[in-house]
């Protein structure tokens, strides 16, 4: 990516990564209820989930896991991108939003403005079509990329503000060998009872950390919430 050997990959025109997108992104993972369950390539450009959006709807957005704009040079790093120290020793000639770091999850719905998506939140669309994401990376850069960020989308209100999604995403984070399922299970309990339930929880993160739904973590957990725990 610095210098010379990210200059290089300018050749790798628009078209051949449209269709890359078309051959291997061609559906969501999972979809139900509009919403969205998949996987964000780090080496494809704009991605479609299937989630249809009218101006002014609300979406909430959880991630999990890694990606790189270097894999040979530059670690993985979660959705929310590379820290400033980071970022500024990688050549800046291939960001697709100057002004958010490397790495961040992008998205946009139909050919509106660009979201800075990162770790996830809450957010209004600005415009209607299809919710797309994609790495802050330029399509012609994006060969030396690896990895991939898992995305799950949630149409419509949510119980749930932007700095409290993000919170449970970090929390989730540290529950490596759990992570997804930590996301899917506060998902189902926001949708029911509301993220505070969560928060508030002493036992979340440890039934998480003991991969045992029988623990008295998680049936302590399943007792406040109503929602039995799975992995």
């Amino acid at each position: 990516m610095p210098g010379l050997s990210r200059a290089r990959l300018f050749g790798l025109t628009t078209s051949l990564a449209v269709a890359l997108v078309l051959s291997i992104f061609s559906s969501p993972a999972s979809a139900e209820d509009n919403g969205f369950e998949g996987s964000v390539s780090a080496t494809l450009p704009w991605q479609p989930t299937s989630v249809d959006l009218a101006k002014g709807d609300q979406f909430t957005v959880f991630t999990t896991g890694s990606w790189t704009v270097d894999y040979r040079t530059f670690p993985l790093v979660s959705a929310e991108g590379y820290g400033r120290r980071t970022d500024r020793k990688i050549y800046q000639g291939c960001k697709f939003d100057a002004k958010a770091p490397y790495g961040k999850l992008l998205g946009r719905v139909g050919d509106g403005p660009v979201i800075r998506v990162g770790l996830g939140g809450v957010f209004r669309s600005q415009s209607s079509g299809d919710l797309q994401f994609r790495i802050n990376d330029q399509d012609q850069c994006l060969v030396d990329n690896s990895d991939g960020i898992n995305v799950w989308v949630v149409p419509g209100a949510t119980r749930a503000r932007p700095g409290q999604v993000r919170g449970l995403v970090n929390r989730c984070q540290v529950t490596e060998a759990t992570r997804d399922a930590c996301i899917k299970y506060a998902i189902e309990v926001i949708a029911t009872r509301g993220i505070l339930v969560l928060i508030q929880s002493p036992y979340f993160l440890t039934c998480m950390a003991s991969k045992d739904p029988e623990s008295d973590a998680c049936q302590r957990l399943q007792g406040v919430t109503g929602i039995p725990v799975t992995f």
